[in-house]
């Protein structure tokens, strides 16, 4: 009669191993039980306040761009009605360029 494949490899594995993973596993457990809880503390690591200036997409704004100061200062001193107002409309649109359209159910009587 063939035996189980569970019986079978019961049978391969030596007693002796079968101890000395019980007690493996005790101490392991004992270690758990027993180590002193400690709080970790999360390290945040300080983010650099200057961007280097080959990663800033908009060209005005990279000729203005100071290295030696931060960001912040950087967009504080810059003065955008000057950079763009070649760009800028000349008149201010009144209306949207395309208006919503609405369906019969949402049109005011």
């Amino acid at each position: 009669a063939r035996q189980s494949p569970v019986v079978a490899q019961r049978t391969i594995v030596s007693s002796c191993s079968q101890t000395r993973l019980h007690r493996l596993r005790a101490i392991m457990g004992r270690r758990k039980r027993n180590r002193k809880p400690t709080d970790t503390k999360i390290k945040i690591k300080q983010k650099d306040k200057r961007v280097n200036p080959k990663r800033i997409p908009d060209k005005e704004l990279r000729k203005r761009y100071d290295i030696k100061k931060s960001v912040y200062e950087n967009l504080r001193n810059t003065d955008l009605k000057e950079m763009y107002e070649n760009k800028l409309p000349e008149k201010i649109p009144e209306g949207p360029k395309h208006p919503m359209k609405i369906g019969d159910d949402e049109v005011p009587v």
